[in-house]
Parts: structure tokens; C-alpha cells; sequence
């Protein structure tokens, strides 16, 4: 008699199909999560960049922000858009500015906006969801989030996590689609949340006319702290709008070291600021002063020169520096000067190896002036004023 089973699958053969079968689908799955997360780095990447053009852009639009890179200004403005003018004002302020730069499938909904129920303030052509702050910067700083898949999921951040009964952080949140980015008041993008000098103030500084090619640089430290480090900043002509925050009350110092040939109307040795309560701003201008340098080689046996010189201009010391054997006296008006070099305990100019001071009359007028003095080692030395 014939079996009617004979072409049957057995039990063995069916296990080793589902255990095929089973590879198959997870091999899928985890394509599929690694093009998943693949493509929402990639619509990250490309939401981040826009992030920066149009933070860069509201930064320096006077339009929005005039005569202040701080988003902490949240004054009235008018704009004229499209034909009509539109009012610009209060905690929804900085994010329908934004919103106005950006191309939108949906129109900006800044009032409304809420993180938590998926409310975002627009959706942008891109299918990328945006939820901008609705603040004033108060506390020198507001938080954005990007939505890279929309309301599709998993909506969750790369930082989700949970306390599991041992007290363990378990991640829960795998391929995150949600991304958070901080801006500060000063139109500075920060990935981590900003510690307490966010929340401090800033000094803002705008350049009138023409920068100088070459960087200048904006310094401010505490005048009463001798220890403390000064806070520095760049300013040149692709950056004519620069900010030093996280500045707490008091009062400081601001210096600004113009390019060679230039000079600025910050004194010197430096301005007085004081800080209270509120951002401050400030205005440098840079001009061509057209005045000339004097140029000093100094051929000495020390490691250091400024250990086998002193060099006066009038009664003025001038800085000797300790990694080159040139000293140059920069931004000097015509005039007549005196200058006086005297060599240190064992040294003496050459040939004599007896004079240890040397005094020259200088006009200073439409060239520079160069000079040089060979110094060798002598016994003794009596240094006379």
C-alpha cells in the first residue's frame, strides 16, 4: 500500500525552515535599524547645519537684533516681509524670527508649541519638526529640539533612560530620532547644556568703519582679581560683532590690541567697565594712524635679552620680550623721543665693553627707524643713569 505522507516535510526539516526563516528576519531587522539610525544622522546633520546658518544669521540681522547680538533683546522690531510689515516682540520673539528664515510645509505655531503633546512650532519642507523656545533668554540660554522623523516615532532622545529595581540606568531609547541643542545669548550653539557662566552677562561690541585685515584682539578681565584670566575674543572683518558673556557684576578692564599701524579709541591701558545687572555694549573704531615703528636688534650673549637689557622710551620702559632679539616700539606719532638702552650687572656694548648706556635723540616723522646694538660680557659693569 502507498503512503500518503511520503512527500511530507519532517519535524527536523520544518525546525531548521523556521530557524532560516527566523535568521532572514532578524538579519532584516537589524538593517533596518542600522539604516534607520543611518538615515536620521544624516537628516540631523542636515537640521544642524541649518540651525547654525540661520542662529549665525539672526546674530547679525540689525533687522532683528539692532546694535545687539544678545537674543536677550526682546524688544519690538518691524520687519518688512513680503510687502508687510510684521511685529516682532516678547518670548516668541527669537522663534518666529527663526521660523521667518526657514522654508515651512506648515506655518509657525510659536505660541502653541509643546514638546511633551508634539506640538511643534513648524514643520519645515525637510519633514523635520522644530520646537523653538518660547523665552526671553533670561537665564542666558533656551533649548530647541530637532525631530528628525516627526510624529511618526519614536520620538525619543539618545539620553532617554530608566532606573531598573537594581538603581541602574537602562537605555530606552535605541535609534533616537529627537535631538537637543542649547543656544545661547550671544548666538553661540552648544551641544551639552551650558553650566552657571551662561546665565551671566554680556559685553557686546560692534566695530564702526573699516576693520583691519589682520585680527585684533578684545580682552576684558576683573580690574580687582590679579589672578584671574582674561576673557578674550577676535574681532576682524568677517566678525565685526563679537560677545564676551558669562560675565558676573563688577567691574573690569577692556584692552583691545589693534593690528600693527592701527589704533582704536579704547585708551591704551585699557577702559573701565562696569557690569550691573545688565548686558552692555560697546562700540570700537579702528583707524589708520599712520604712525610709524621704531625697530631695535639686540645681539647679546644671554639666553634671554631681557636679561642683558633695559630699554626706556622718555621715562616709559618698554617691554623687552624672551623669545626674540628684536624689540619693536609700534604706533608711534611724530614727534622727538629719547631713547635709552642700558646693558645689565655683567654686560656692556661693544666695542669699548665699558659703556653700559647709551642715550639717542629719535624724530620720528614719515619712516621708520631701525637700530642695533652688539653687547658682549665684561667683568664689571657700573650702570650709570
Amino acid at each position: 500500500m502507498r503512503s500518503n505522507y511520503k512527500n511530507a516535510f519532517s519535524l527536523s526539516e520544518l525546525l531548521i525552515i523556521l530557524i532560516v526563516i527566523g535568521c532572514i528576519v532578524t538579519l532584516t531587522l537589524l538593517n533596518l535599524d542600522f539604516f534607520r539610525k543611518k538615515i536620521y544622522a544624516t537628516r540631523e546633520a542636515r537640521a544642524y547645519a541649518i540651525l547654525e546658518y540661520t542662529v549665525s544669521r539672526l546674530a547679525k540681522d540689525d533687522s532683528f537684533y539692532p546694535d545687539n547680538r544678545v537674543f536677550k533683546n526682546t524688544n519690538a522690531v518691524k520687519v518688512l516681509q513680503n510687502g508687510a510689515t510684521v511685529t516682532y516682540e516678547g518670548d516668541t520673539k527669537f522663534c518666529k524670527a527663526f521660523a521667518s528664515k526657514i522654508e515651512k510645509k506648515t506655518n509657525e505655531n510659536c505660541e502653541n508649541t509643546n514638546l511633551a503633546n508634539n506640538i511643534p512650532s513648524f514643520v519645515g519642507d525637510d519633514n523635520i519638526e522644530w520646537y523653538l523656545p518660547k523665552g526671553s533668554f533670561s537665564n542666558g540660554w533656551e533649548e530647541i529640539v530637532i525631530d528628525t522623523d516627526g510624529q511618526a516615532g519614536p520620538n525619543c532622545f539618545g539620553t532617554d533612560f530608566e532606573i531598573d529595581e537594581d538603581e541602574n540606568k537602562i537605555e530606552t531609547c535605541k535609534i533616537p530620532d529627537r535631538f537637543r541643542y542649547y543656544i545661547l545669548a550671544n548666538g553661540t550653539i552648544s551641544k551639552e547644556e551650558p553650566d552657571s557662566a551662561a546665565t551671566g552677562y554680556c559685553c557686546n561690541f560692534s566695530s564702526l568703519g573699516d576693520i583691519p585685515e589682520n585680527t585684533s584682539i578684545i580682552s576684558m578681565v576683573l580690574s580687582d582679581d590679579n589672578t584671574a584670566t582674561p576673557i578674550t575674543k577676535e574681532v576682524s572683518s568677517s566678525s565685526p560683532k563679537v560677545a564676551i558673556c558669562g560675565l558676573s557684576n563688577g567691574d573690569y578692564t577692556l584692552t583691545v590690541t589693534p593690528p600693527t599701524n592701527y589704533i582704536t579709541n579704547i585708551p591704551n591701558d585699557g577702559l573701565a567697565v562696569k557690569v550691573s545687572d545688565k548686558d552692555i555694549e560697546y562700540k570700537i573704531k579702528f583707524f589708520k594712524s599712520n604712525y610709524k615703528s621704531v625697530k631695535i636688534k639686540i645681539d647679546c650673549p644671554a639666553d634671554k635679552i631681557e636679561d642683558c637689557v633695559s630699554i626706556k622710551l622718555g621715562s616709559e620702559a618698554v617691554t623687552v620680550p624672551s623669545d626674540s632679539n628684536i624689540v619693536n616700539i609700534d604706533n608711534l606719532p611724530p614727534g622727538n623721543y629719547k631713547l635709552t638702552v642700558e646693558t645689565k650687572d655683567g654686560y656692556a656694548f661693544m666695542p669699548t665693553r665699558t659703556n653700559t648706556t647709551i642715550e639717542q635723540e629719535i624724530h620720528m616723522g614719515q619712516e621708520d627707524i631701525e637700530f642695533g646694538f652688539n653687547i658682549d660680557t665684561i667683568i664689571s659693569a657700573k650702570i650709570s643713569e
